[in-house]
């Protein structure tokens, strides 16, 4: 129970440092989807969702992809859902010069953010984007077991990341849905 409370005690520090961090009040409409103009609030990307899926805000007012089942019963925020952060990714990322140093980064933030679970590390080479790589753990959060894994990329200079979670009874569920929002991934030339 004491990894338990230190883990919710971090996650509660990393979401008030992560608002307060910026210095502005940012304000939009949180977890209700999306059905114009997506592609201006993706940033330096662009996916194609599954038609079972939909985007949102989240509370930090950013944009998330969920299964529109979720919808259905009013739940956004325990759920499945796949973030895609790109060229202004925040701060744990910034000086990142490699794949390498991509991989080490995002192991180490996971490590410090979950106890240090088992990663599965596989290092792949993307035709058009490079070496990219995907780190597969599972976690708990707030008492819910989640199975995770996140795509890095670093393509001319910047960060890419795409990060799948689903509780751990419902990831295979969802994994063909991951894998076709991943295939669709396209960087934007800026």
């Amino acid at each position: 129970m004491k990894v338990d409370r230190h883990l919710i005690c971090v996650f509660f520090i990393y979401l008030i440092t992560s608002c307060v961090s910026y210095n502005q009040v940012v304000k939009c409409e949180k977890n209700k989807e999306i059905t114009e103009n997506l592609d201006a609030l993706q940033n330096g990307y662009s996916i194609n969702l599954p038609n079972n899926w939909f985007a949102y805000n989240d509370i930090h007012c950013s944009l998330v992809y969920a299964p529109k089942e979720n919808l259905s019963i009013g739940n956004t925020s325990n759920s499945t859902v796949v973030n895609i952060f790109g060229p202004n990714i925040f701060g744990s990322f910034k000086g990142v010069k490699n794949i390498d140093d991509l991989t080490t980064k995002s192991i180490n933030l996971i490590n410090k953010n979950f106890g240090n679970p088992e990663i599965f590390l596989t290092k792949l080479n993307h035709e058009k984007y490079g070496d990219y790589t995907v780190l597969r753990f599972k976690s708990n959060i707030l008492g819910v077991h989640y199975e995770n894994f996140s795509v890095n990329y670093f393509y001319e200079g910047d960060v890419y990341k795409i990060s799948c979670l689903a509780k751990e009874n419902d990831f295979n569920k969802y994994i063909v849905d991951f894998q076709e929002i991943v295939s669709s991934f396209k960087i934007l030339k800026r």
